[in-house]
């Protein structure tokens, strides 16, 4: 204290930072969490009744009124603030990459938006009618084609994984999307490769079982699927005739096999064998005729 009665402010000591001094901890600021925090302690202030020193009965215990408190908040248990505070720390010091961030995967995964499926669903209209065309299928096919490619994807993954996928679509775009890297983008294609082979199959039956008014040519390719069913009855056996049959319908082997319960790979085996039959038949049977002839 100075000799005219004013205290003497204590001077910090300016000098060289010890070994000591490095090893202290500091305190690292995080608004977040903290924020989170400080809501935490002022949550537990206002939920816990006041305590207020006095004389045993001179006042009564205080009670809360209900409608500040509800106007303040409603109370949140522990668990709920330790898992924001879980989420809080998590976010800042392992934040997700901005190319996860996007990702199809992790909309897929979100709460679909309507809007944003709208707009999936347009776009994915617009690029499968592009693919029909560029197939050579008539224009009245197409809705049935697109509804075909929607409804495997439907089966693949379900309601919500579908809904998640439009979205995605609608927010990212089909390129984004639908990489043939990517799962998704695999079965997306397969479906179309599928729908299409299959269109084309009954596009070429129907030709040929057009009404009875056909003019001689179209009377000849009647005649010869006649022909075909019957040698396909003559030389194969009942599944093999099953199998080649389900094909030339449009079946693809992943829809035979699902349906017989084997496998894809043990279907596309048959039908080789059973065209091979088949043709060895068709060929004996042409031959047979020019001898009688």
């Amino acid at each position: 204290m100075r000799s005219d009665g004013r205290r003497t402010r204590s001077r910090r000591r300016i000098g060289p930072v010890s070994d000591e001094d490095l090893k202290k901890p500091r305190r690292s600021y995080r608004p977040g969490v903290e924020g989170l925090e400080a809501m935490r302690l002022f949550s537990g202030l206002v939920t816990a009744p006041l305590a207020i020193p006095a004389e045993h009965g001179v006042l009564p215990d205080p009670v809360l009124d209900a409608e500040a408190t509800h106007a303040i908040g409603s109370p949140i248990d522990s668990a709920a603030w330790d898992a924001a505070l879980d989420q809080a720390l998590r976010s800042e010091f392992f934040p997700l990459p901005e190319s996860e961030s996007g990702s199809s995967a992790a909309l897929a995964e979100a709460p679909a938006d309507a809007e944003a499926i709208r707009g999936g669903l347009s776009q994915l209209d617009r690029y499968l009618s592009r693919s029909w065309a560029r197939a050579g299928l008539p224009p009245q096919k197409f809705d049935d084609c697109t509804q075909a490619v929607y409804l495997t994807l439907l089966k693949q993954l379900g309601r919500p994984g579908f809904d998640g996928l439009m979205a995605a679509v609608g927010i990212l775009g089909i390129r984004e999307v639908f990489s043939r890297d990517r799962e998704e983008g695999a079965t997306f294609f397969r479906a179309i490769d599928a729908t299409k082979k299959r269109a084309q199959r009954e596009r070429t039956l129907r030709s040929l079982d057009d009404g009875l008014d056909a003019p001689p040519s179209e009377s000849r390719d009647r005649d010869a699927c006649e022909d075909l069913d019957e040698a396909i009855d003559l030389a194969l056996t009942p599944r093999e005739a099953e199998l080649i049959r389900a094909t030339l319908a449009g079946e693809t082997p992943a829809e035979i096999a699902d349906r017989w319960g084997v496998a894809p790979k043990t279907v596309s085996n048959e039908k080789t064998r059973a065209f091979q039959k088949l043709r060895s038949f068709l060929s004996s049977s042409d031959s047979l005729s020019e001898l009688a002839s």
